[in-house]
């Protein structure tokens, strides 16, 4: 007998294996008949508390059960020596049992390694739909629909204010519509466009007045996409335009007709009295422009409301901007 365990000549291994299920039975019930849920619980811990992570250092308590069991045909090695050290042996002891888990060819064969398994294919992507080729056409029939109607808005304005005698020039709110919903070159676009027909209606030097329409489409279509749409910072881009368009338009207005161009020429001579031509035309043009920008832009902020769910442009600064505050 070695180990407790009744060699047979015959050849027979069962009854080894029985022996072996009995002794460590009685090792079990020596240890004060520690239950098998509880062994489990002590394997855990000692396999964690040697770096194992939680999956891999975790047993059941039927695998530990099924160790004690007499007749069994595979028994891991490492398994018996975490068990008797869960029952109060000590690393010699366990390698011991180790040993004779091992001499009774106790040990399963080692399990194939499982195949990797194939990674999972992609899934497939739809095929986007064919895109109908009349929706480019369309949106673009669109913009120039509204680009048009925004000449038409600039040159109406522009009307109005002089048929009424205006200290105003209500001449840039399709400007800034464009500029807003489609972005600033568009704006320069519809602002190039308007004092071109201009010429044909009024006079030719009034394409010089372009360079003012064009700084208002820029100010507004890069001051929105910059500064956002709430109301406080409208009014901030609002004084913003009126600003760069008197800085461009007053030494035209003195360059061309001695800055006595507009209805505002009361006012300029007003000031002209104390102050000088200049510093008239500047001051009374940048505070006409105020006004004038302030109209212009709630039009147009209200007309980009709408035209804006259309979507025809989705990089254009109202969309880039974040949305307006009550």
């Amino acid at each position: 007998m070695t180990w407790g365990v009744v060699r047979m000549t015959t050849g027979d291994r069962s009854f080894a294996r029985d022996a072996f299920a009995e002794d460590l039975q009685q090792l079990r019930i020596s240890a004060g008949n520690v239950s098998y849920a509880l062994i489990a619980e002590r394997v855990a811990a000692a396999r964690a508390a040697r770096g194992m992570s939680a999956s891999a250092s975790r047993v059941a308590r039927s695998t530990v059960y099924d160790v004690f069991q007499p007749g069994r045909r595979r028994i891991d090695p490492d398994l018996v020596a975490d068990i008797v050290i869960a029952l109060g042996q000590d690393a010699e002891g366990a390698e011991r049992w180790r040993a004779r888990s091992l001499e009774r060819h106790l040990v399963a064969p080692a399990a194939p390694s499982p195949a990797p398994e194939p990674a999972p294919s992609p899934a497939p992507v739809p095929a986007p739909a064919p895109s109908d080729p009349l929706l480019p056409r369309l949106r673009t029939a669109l913009i120039i629909t509204i680009m048009a109607a925004a000449v038409f808005m600039n040159l109406f304005g522009s009307a109005v204010a002089s048929k009424l005698q205006l200290p105003l020039f209500l001449d840039m709110a399709g400007t800034a519509l464009a500029a807003f919903v489609f972005g600033p070159w568009h704006g320069v676009a519809v602002a190039i466009a308007t004092n071109a027909l201009n010429t044909v209606i009024s006079s030719p030097e009034t394409i010089a007045f372009a360079l003012v329409n064009v700084a208002g489409a820029l100010v507004w279509g890069y001051g929105m996409r910059r500064l956002g749409r709430s109301w406080a910072r409208m009014s901030l881009l609002t004084i913003a335009v009126a600003l760069a368009c008197t800085l461009v338009s007053a030494p035209l207005n003195i360059l061309m007709y001695g800055g006595m161009g507009h209805a505002s020429n009361t006012f300029v001579l007003a000031v002209e009295a104390v102050a000088g031509i200049v510093p008239a035309v500047f001051s009374v043009g940048f505070l006409v422009s105020i006004v004038d920008k302030v109209v212009v832009t709630v039009l147009a902020v209200a007309l980009a409301h709408w035209i804006a769910r259309l979507h025809l442009e989705p990089d254009a600064p109202w969309h880039a901007a974040s949305a307006p505050r009550p």
